[in-house]
């Protein structure tokens, strides 16, 4: 792994968590070391140098950011292959032709550690910081050593085993969605409209599942003072509690991430082995969630409650999607199944 100030210690997290463990399993060999390319305007990269039992070599770069609209420039120039988490080709299609082949779906990520990750992530916040303190865009001593400090409070971070379920097979009912409105900021997104839209659905659950709804808008200062206060969830906020919370749901609801991404939620879902009640997906993966399959779909408040009471109607159908979304998860998105993916992707 090559460290540049241009990595992203919390959306690398479950990427690095599965390359530690392969390599503690001696499936690979890995190395983070300093060096591989700058781009000072994205801080979202992760860069992997592979190379195979045959010799055979590839620079990676991987592009965890939000925005599909966005590409590393620099990082794209020099690798042989750009993964990219929000991947749409209707973005890739404006890049000149040349780019087009290197750039692959990455997938689902999010943010969970564990302890066998640790000591990697320590020495990659380790060379953050040597970065940050004399690199050419350094911000100078004192803001490198909070960088430092802040990388390393991620270590309380789950594990992907914290979300999921503890016993099988599942009766609970309940409907979870905990969720977040955000104060304006520059985005693609209307972020008043999301944070309306948000806020209704909320009401709408809470109105049509009374105390099978577990969940709201996560109570902090800008929601506060924006949502009414039945909205407002003050409880399991901590992610260790959330995540223990969701290893016992049944259900839960899905909204898409800031700027149309893939949310780190649907990960954290398909984890848990919840069924699945989603918003249209945003952008496109290397595997693709089946509708009807791994979640049922909904466009409004109401189409979202009808679903929710089909899935609690019918339990047959509910433990299959659960099983379905617990083999999806062990195939494609834990930690050491990503890396491993990635890793043969890589060469293909």
């Amino acid at each position: 792994m090559l460290v540049t100030p241009s990595h992203n210690p919390y959306h690398g997290s479950s990427l690095l968590a599965g390359l530690a463990e392969l390599a503690h399993d001696q499936s690979i060999r890995l190395r983070i070391r300093q060096g591989g390319v700058f781009d000072p305007r994205h801080t979202g990269m992760v860069r992997l140098d592979v190379r195979n039992a045959a010799g055979e070599r590839r620079r990676v770069a991987i592009d965890l950011a939000d925005r599909a609209d966005y590409f590393s420039i620099p990082m794209l120039e020099d690798a042989d292959r750009y993964f990219k988490r929000s991947f749409s080709r209707e973005f890739i299609a404006g890049l000149p032709a040349v780019y087009h082949e290197r750039i692959r779906p990455f997938g689902l990520n999010f943010a969970s550690l564990g302890i066998r990750a640790a000591a990697a992530h320590v020495r990659v916040a380790a060379r953050l910081l040597l970065q940050r303190a004399r690199g050419p865009a350094a911000p100078g001593v004192p803001a490198a050593v909070r960088g430092f400090l802040w990388d390393c409070r991620l270590l309380v971070m789950p594990s992907a085993r914290a979300f999921e379920p503890r016993r099988e097979p599942r009766t609970d009912d309940s409907v979870l969605l905990q969720t977040r409105i955000w104060p304006p900021e520059p985005s693609p997104d209307n972020l008043e409209t999301v944070n309306a839209e948000r806020i209704a659905l909320v009401q709408m659950l809470r109105r049509g599942l009374g105390s099978r709804f577990v969940g709201g808008v996560l109570a902090d200062e800008f929601a506060r003072a924006r949502c009414p206060a039945e909205v407002l969830v003050h409880e399991n906020i901590n992610m260790r509690r959330y995540a223990r919370l969701l290893g016992r749901g049944g259900i839960a609801v899905y909204v898409r991430g800031l700027h149309n991404s893939m949310a780190f939620k649907m990960a954290e879902y398909l984890a848990a082995g919840v069924c699945i009640v989603s918003e249209p997906l945003s952008n496109e993966l290397p595997v693709p969630l089946v509708e009807g399959v791994n979640y049922r779909l909904f466009r409004t408040p109401e189409e979202c409650l009808a679903q929710c009471l089909w899935l609690i109607s019918h339990p047959q159908e509910a433990a299959q999607m659960r099983a379905a979304n617990r083999g999806y998860y062990s195939r494609w998105v834990a930690p050491r199944a990503c890396a491993t993916n990635l890793l043969t992707r890589a060469f293909q």
